[in-house]
């Protein structure tokens, strides 16, 4: 929050006493003040702009999933695989972008700040994961994106879509040794050692 609002002028240091607040949390003085700072700012997209808002927000999911990923319980794909993703295809404006397992949306908007107006097709299978990539979608200015909840790995879904691209990768925070995935069901092995395997059958390019 603290680089954020450094760099928007109009917000510098706004959120430094929230910081503090945070890390002495028998302060609730500090907690009160940021709160007081809010109220008095103005929030508009000619304040903070629609790309800095939302590159913040998919920043923080991506942190977010990033701490999740340590105990094994959340994956994310890495900032550099969704830009390389992005100039692999190259996309051109109007071109439709497909994403089948979108996860939070971090993939699809690489392809949004790197051309506005691609069109955006997105399937996931978890709900809560659904939300966050319209979220996320969403402040990142894509206000008409298609996304489903389903699980198009299964073979039961009805889409039958045409698009310039379909991206889906490795579910990133996973290892699967390839000798295993001969023999038998796919594995789910998180790096974490003390994490216990579970079924997967996401192994995907």
């Amino acid at each position: 929050l603290a680089a954020f609002s450094n760099r928007n002028t109009r917000l510098k240091n706004i959120f430094l006493p929230l910081n503090e607040a945070l890390k002495k949390e028998q302060n609730p003085q500090l907690l009160l003040q940021f709160l007081i700072l809010l109220d008095d700012i103005e929030f508009s997209s000619q304040v903070i702009s629609i790309a800095d808002f939302g590159l913040f927000f998919n920043e923080c999911l991506y942190r977010t999933a990033l701490s999740g990923g340590l105990n094994g319980k959340k994956r994310t794909s890495p900032p550099t695989i969704n830009q390389l993703m992005v100039a692999l295809c190259s996309p051109k404006g109007g071109e439709i972008i497909y994403d089948p397992t979108a996860g939070q949306g971090s993939s699809l908007i690489s392809f949004v700040h790197h051309l506005p107006n691609v069109d955006i097709i997105a399937r996931e299978e978890n709900p809560q994961h659904v939300a966050l990539c319209c979220m996320n979608l969403i402040v990142n200015g894509v206000y008409h994106a298609d996304v489903r909840c389903t699980n198009v790995l299964i073979g039961t879904s009805a889409d039958t879509i045409k698009v310039d691209y379909a991206v889906a990768h490795f579910p990133f925070g996973q290892y699967i040794n390839s000798d295993i995935i001969k023999d038998q069901q796919y594995l789910s092995i998180p790096f974490d050692i003390n994490t216990p395997r579970l079924h997967c059958n996401a192994l995907f390019i």
